[in-house]
């Protein structure tokens, strides 16, 4: 998973807290179902791209049981934007 950032916000605390705060929480999506991102682990750093800071990983249990991992690069674009 990809997240490109464009404002000035502090990663750790500010995106992967709040992530982490609702991961669990049910939603209504447009279609009208309910979902829910079955965290087993929530979003933590993990070292997989060469010391890059804002790599994490994050555990869910898929529907018919089974776990996935997911891997997820936050990418700071702030100064980018105009």
């Amino acid at each position: 998973m990809y997240g490109f950032v464009v404002e000035t916000l502090n990663i750790p605390s500010d995106i992967v807290d709040n992530i982490n705060r609702i991961i669990n929480d049910d939603f209504t999506n447009a279609q009208s179902l309910n979902v829910n991102a079955k965290a087993i682990t929530k979003l933590h750093y993990e070292n997989y791209v060469n010391g890059y800071p804002f790599s994490y990983i994050s555990k869910h249990t898929k529907d018919d049981g089974n776990e996935i991992t997911l891997y997820h690069l936050i990418f700071d674009f702030t100064n980018n934007i105009v």
